[in-house]
Order: C-alpha cells, then sequence, then structure tokens
C-alpha cells in the first residue's frame, strides 16, 4: 500500500470506531435504566425483534 491508501484505510477505521465509541454509550445510557433485578428478568431476543 501506499501513502494514499493508508490514509484511506486509516480514516475508514477512525470512523468505525467513531460509531462503535457512539454504540457503547448509548448501550452504557441504556442498561444504567434499568436494575440487577429488572436485568435479570430482562428477555434479551425481544430487542433482536422486528
Amino acid at each position: 500500500m501506499d501513502r494514499s491508501e493508508l490514509k484511506v484505510l486509516a480514516k475508514k477505521i477512525q470512523d468505525i470506531l467513531e460509531i462503535a465509541d457512539m454504540a457503547e454509550q448509548m448501550a452504557v445510557v441504556g442498561i444504567s435504566r434499568y436494575t440487577i433485578d429488572q436485568m435479570l428478568e430482562l428477555n434479551v431476543s425481544d430487542f433482536f425483534q422486528n
């Protein structure tokens, strides 16, 4: 790879990491709304249904 290709790849990786960071922050905020007991009773498969 030459320098310009590496720059493009680095930018793509940076974009992916920024999206992943936002998703993690959203997950933490969502989880913080539940108590431990509520989490234990949570049916995770409900989150993956349309």
